[in-house]
């Protein structure tokens, strides 16, 4: 009987892991690494569980985000995870651009009945309009999606190993006819641009709340580096919009796609600016905006009960809450939302990467 008990143990209880990672024990991924492989090209590779156990119609993604400085720059390719099912649903709803994900997809994996170590190597190439082999650092986001919306369930970084700069771009380079040096100086600026679009319309009206004075503003402060004077260089324009977060989510998300689009062509009708490095973003509902606009006003009814609605996550993000916002105290905050702060959340942004040449 203690020969059978004993085989029992062997058998069936758990093997220790002596500090070993099993893959499917995390949902995060695990030796990323990201590194420059030219002045312009940022190579990132990790590992990833190979499968994931989800019901049928969720998904499960990993998106890499490159920032510089705490600003947005690039988006690698998300990995997924579906059923099989989810995985031909998925496939229908990419066939049609109405309804089309904005995110690029470096692979599907389908649930399966892999070993549970089973590992997943992800590696991926993205160019840098703005390369030059920066400081910088990986942020991935890991999203859970169910039948109506995706929420963020985790995140983690990696920095970006640098790579020095080759001899022929040192930072300065001699004029010998002049018999001066010139210092190239690269910069990033953020330019928040609040472009404001009527409810569901993406056409920039310049009449329309001020549009046409923020325009001027943007002009006063930006027309030497969006006219490409001699001393500036454009490297590349980001263009983010976005849309307020009332109605249907996919509309919203069009909406804030035409939007960026709209001030990019807009760009370049005014400053004859190369489309060609112009970047635009659909960054679809603005709940940041949403919150931190609430933060702002003590005239909204209810105001800390709509706070407690909007209070960032352990991550920091605002999680989409339609429903509860819209039913809160039958409507009354809401009304007010609509009328006086959700026509301001319907705007774009924009940065410029840029080098100028200063004399010395």
């Amino acid at each position: 009987m203690k020969i059978r008990f004993a085989l029992f143990l062997v058998c069936f209880l758990p093997l220790q892991s002596h500090g070993v990672c099993h893959p499917m024990e995390r949902d995060t991924v695990w030796k990323a690494v990201a590194r420059w492989t030219d002045t312009r090209n940022l190579e990132l590779s990790f590992c990833a569980p190979a499968s994931k156990n989800i019901k049928s119609t969720d998904r499960y993604r990993i998106e890499p985000l490159y920032f510089e400085n705490d600003s947005f720059v690039v988006e690698f390719p998300s990995l997924l995870y579906l059923t099989r099912r989810g995985k031909k649903f998925f496939e229908r709803r990419q066939s049609s651009e109405a309804t089309a994900e904005q995110f690029a997809v470096h692979d599907i994996l389908v649930a399966s009945g892999k070993r549970k170590d089973s590992v997943y190597h992800y590696k991926d190439t993205m160019k840098i309009g703005g390369g030059y082999a920066g400081k910088g650092e990986i942020r991935f986001r890991y999203w859970m999606a169910d039948c109506c919306c995706e929420y963020l369930v985790d995140s983690s970084s990696v920095q970006v190993k640098m790579l020095p700069l080759p001899v022929e771009q040192a930072v300065h380079t001699p004029d010998m006819i002049q018999g001066k040096t010139e210092q190239l100086v690269e910069y990033r600026e953020e330019f928040n641009v609040f472009i404001k679009f009527p409810w569901d319309r993406s056409e920039i009206y310049y009449e329309y709340m001020g549009n046409n004075e923020r325009l001027y503003e943007l002009h006063s402060k930006a027309k030497d580096i969006l006219s490409g004077k001699s001393h500036y260089h454009i490297r590349q324009i980001t263009i983010k919009g976005y849309a307020s977060p009332e109605g249907n989510y996919e509309r919203n998300l069009t909406l804030s796609v035409l939007r960026a689009e709209a001030f990019a062509a807009y760009l370049v009708r005014t400053y004859g600016i190369k489309p060609e490095i112009i970047r635009t973003v659909g960054a679809a509902e603005n709940w940041q905006g949403l919150y931190d606009a609430v933060k702002k006003d003590s005239m909204i009814p209810y105001r800390e009960d709509v706070m407690k609605l909007l209070c960032p996550n352990g991550l920091g993000e605002i999680q989409p809450c339609k429903e509860k916002l819209e039913k809160l105290h039958k409507g009354k905050a809401y009304k007010y939302l609509l009328r006086n702060i959700y026509p301001h959340l319907r705007i774009i942004k924009m940065s410029i990467c840029y080098v100028e040449k200063k004399e010395e």
